[in-house]
């Protein structure tokens, strides 16, 4: 099963002065283990626009406090689904 946990939320300007609004999100996902009895999270990144654009990577790590610093980092630089791919590439090197 997946969710979403939002992360935060920014605005971006665009051309005119019209802001985009930007919603991050970590996304959690319930991976069974080999044995049957047990399960792990992975979690991974998502990124949306209001404007209905939306990236996600999946299964980046299983650490949650990894992967809230790179959610971090991807809010504070304003990171647009378009090059979530690229730059969660270069986080996780």
């Amino acid at each position: 099963m997946k969710s979403l946990l939002e992360y935060g939320r920014t605005n971006i300007a665009l051309e005119q002065g019209k802001l985009q609004g930007l919603v991050y999100s970590i996304l959690v996902e319930e991976l069974p283990l080999a044995n049957g009895g047990c399960s792990v999270e992975s979690y991974g990144l998502h990124i949306a626009q209001e404007d209905g654009e939306a990236q996600s990577v999946e299964h980046v790590t299983f650490s949650y406090k990894k992967i809230e610093s790179m959610a971090s980092t991807l809010l504070k630089n304003r990171v647009t689904p378009t090059m979530l791919q690229e730059i969660a590439g270069d986080l996780i090197e």
